[in-house]
């Protein structure tokens, strides 16, 4: 076997940790410590990247995989999200599908509770745009602060008016919608 034949089933699969990370367009290239050698700007290989695509940067040193077809290394993919001993699985749980951020920010779903959980770290808010529905109860906490109103039924909160009132233990009368 020659030395150039070596050299591309050597670079076939390489393990290496995450040097440096680029955002650009149209894709984010990373640069890989092999050990070795540290490689060109290497495309990264993203969870979905179609129709439907995402977005999910990997931290330098993170470990990762680098691809590269017939052992080219400039023609090389990465792969990143291998567990170690510096960033274990944080989940032995095969219920749980959980994504926790650098912030301390936490999003898991348990499938067998068929609970959803969102957890932010003090500071942070949430902001979702959308027409809410409800199917079932809500239990709140600490409140709920709106600028807008809020109905139950045909029954708004902010216009809501009543006649026939009376004092004490008494029921009021009936709610104008």
């Amino acid at each position: 076997m020659n030395a150039d034949t070596s050299r591309r089933l050597e670079n076939l699969i390489r393990l290496g940790r995450i040097d440096s990370v680029t955002p650009a367009e149209p894709f984010h290239t990373v640069t890989v410590n092999l050990g070795d050698i540290v490689t060109h700007q290497l495309r990264l290989i993203n969870l979905r990247a179609g129709a439907d695509r995402s977005h999910d940067l990997p931290s330098i040193g993170e470990e990762c995989v680098v691809f590269s077809p017939c052992g080219e290394l400039g023609l090389g993919v990465v792969l990143c999200g291998l567990n170690n001993e510096d960033h274990p699985t944080i989940s032995n749980n095969p219920n749980i599908k959980l994504r926790l951020f650098e912030d301390g920010a936490l999003i898991s779903y348990d499938t067998e509770n068929h609970s959803l959980q969102a957890i932010l770290p003090e500071g942070a808010e949430a902001i979702i745009t959308a027409n809410c529905r409800i199917n079932g109860s809500l239990h709140v906490t600490e409140g709920i602060t709106t600028d807008g109103d809020v109905k139950a039924g045909d029954i708004s909160l902010r216009h809501h008016k009543t006649s026939k009132v009376k004092a004490g233990s008494d029921d009021s009368g009936e709610p104008i919608p």
